[in-house]
This record gives C-alpha cells, sequence and structure tokens, in this order.
C-alpha cells in the first residue's frame, strides 16, 4: 500500500471515479449563487450550474475551505502518510497559499510529517494529467522527492490552449470591456487563449468555431512534440460534441490514440462560460 496522499482541488478535471479508484483526495472550491453557497462537485452538478448561468443569477466562486485543508493534512500526519497537494495556480486563487498555512501548522503538531504544496501554475485537465503522472510514478516506485521533482518540472511544460462559445464571460471578469465582448459576439469572434506562468492570457482572435480550432491544432504542432504518443487531455463546457471534434482533428493530425476527455469543473465554468474546449499537452 503506497504511503503517500495525493490532493487536488475541484480545479481539477478528472473523472471522480479514477481520483476514488487511485484514493486521490479532491477538495472542493465554493460556489456562491446570489446568497447560497455550494460545494462544488458535492452539492452542485454541472446541469444546476449551466441553469444558473442561464438564469443570469449572481455567480461567485471561493476557495477551498480552511477546515478541509486542516482535515486532510492532519489524517494524514495520524496516519504518517506523505502528502502532495497539486494547487490550482496560485495566479488564479488564494487556495496554494491557504494551504501552505495549513501544512506549515500541522507540522508544528507534527514535525515529522512530510508534505509538499506544489503550485503546479495549472488549472483543469492540466493538473489531472498531473495526477497520472504522479500515480504512475508511484507504481515506478520513485521516492517522494523524486515524485515531486518530477512533478514540477513537468507542470512547467504542460500547454493550455482553449477557446470559447463568447466573450460574456471574459467581460464579467473584467478582462475585457462592454464594447469589445458587443463587436465580438456580433461578429461570431472566438478568443484563443492560454495560461502563461499560472495565468490566463489572450493569445488570438478567430472568426468562428472551424478556425478556433484550427489555430488550436497549429498550435500544438508549433509546440508539442512526440504528440502521437502522448496522453492528451481535452476538457469542454456544455457540449461535449465540442471536445469530440477536436478529438478526431487531433487524431487525423498527429495521430494520437491516448485521450483524457473531461467535463470542465464548476468553479472554472463560472469564469469561463459554457460552450468552451480545451487542449492540454506536454510541450518537451
Amino acid at each position: 500500500m503506497s504511503n503517500i496522499k495525493i490532493v487536488v482541488d475541484s480545479a481539477c478535471d478528472m473523472p471522480r471515479k479514477y481520483l476514488e479508484n487511485n484514493n486521490v483526495k479532491i477538495l472542493p472550491f465554493r460556489i456562491i449563487v446570489d446568497q447560497t453557497t455550494y460545494l462544488d462537485g458535492v452539492d452542485i452538478n454541472n446541469k444546476q450550474l449551466i441553469n444558473f448561468i442561464e438564469e443570469k443569477r449572481h455567480i461567485t466562486t471561493s476557495q477551498v475551505r480552511v477546515i478541509d485543508f486542516e482535515n486532510i493534512f492532519k489524517e494524514c500526519a495520524k496516519e504518517k502518510l506523505k502528502c502532495i497537494y497539486l494547487a490550482f495556480s496560485s495566479k488564479m486563487s488564494g487556495a496554494y497559499q491557504s494551504a501552505k498555512i495549513v501544512a506549515d501548522n500541522t507540522k508544528e503538531i507534527y514535525p515529522n510529517f512530510e508534505i509538499e504544496i506544489l503550485d503546479t501554475q495549472c488549472g483543469s485537465t492540466a493538473i489531472g494529467l498531473l495526477v497520472q503522472k504522479a500515480i504512475q510514478f508511484e507504481n515506478d516506485n520513485l521516492s517522494f522527492q523524486e515524485i515531486v521533482k518530477n512533478l514540477r518540472n513537468i507542470s512547467e511544460k504542460i500547454e493550455h490552449i482553449f477557446t470559447l462559445n463568447d466573450l460574456e464571460s471574459l467581460k464579467t471578469g473584467g478582462r475585457i470591456n462592454k464594447t469589445t465582448a458587443f463587436v465580438g459576439n456580433l461578429f461570431n469572434i472566438k478568443p484563443i487563449l492560454e495560461v502563461k506562468k499560472g495565468k490566463i492570457q489572450f493569445f488570438k482572435k478567430v472568426r468562428g468555431y472551424n478556425k478556433a480550432y484550427d489555430k488550436i491544432i497549429k498550435i500544438m504542432e508549433e509546440r508539442g512534440s512526440n504528440l502521437k504518443n502522448q496522453l492528451i487531455g481535452i476538457s469542454y463546457s456544455g457540449k461535449m460534441e465540442y471536445a469530440l471534434k477536436l478529438k478526431d482533428m487531433i487524431m487525423e493530425r498527429f495521430g494520437t490514440t491516448d485521450f483524457m476527455i473531461n467535463m470542465i469543473s464548476n468553479v472554472l465554468t463560472v469564469h469561463l462560460g459554457k460552450d468552451g474546449v480545451g487542449v492540454f499537452f506536454i510541450n518537451d
């Protein structure tokens, strides 16, 4: 039995069954709809959230509760388990900093407790790819420090390239102004975004989903290597056909056969909106 406990938060997109089968602990972010607080993936599902979005309810998010960090870290310390928390990017959430504080407090009580709070600078299925790698490293009997070192190295090489159906969520989040959003939506503009150093950034704007898909494939061609033999991650919100179309294009262009396809988590849907799709791959 492994003596390493992998912990993630709900910004990690990965099948719950896979996480449960591999004894990975997932800590929920909070979603606040009007004045009601829900735990992401616990007492609100994606269908309910999409309904709230379509009803134009006031929706915000809040980070993982401190008590949830305290419970899992103390549990690991008592059971003498080494712990790795693969945190959602610190540039997009305060969860990493909260976890660091709780980890330090836990180590004051349990001085021999080994824990690594890793700022993945990632989100969505990028963290899912790191979980898959962590489990692979465990199975290969790598040491705790070797696993942490490898995960940190890989996290710096994971590309996040995605597109959204419209510009409303970017307007709401203050990334673009109302005029830009209105004109973009009027002319069917699809933003291409990426994550750089843990932050979402604009890369390009194109007209229509077909051009957006073509641009994503071109970026993969420019930045990826050995894509045929990689596990490629795809996340989607709303309609799965967006993900399947992108998968087919990747298969045709690169010969890739191994995919991890996930619906985007609720906490990310709040900020990115519905009917988006993204791809995740290692750029080395």
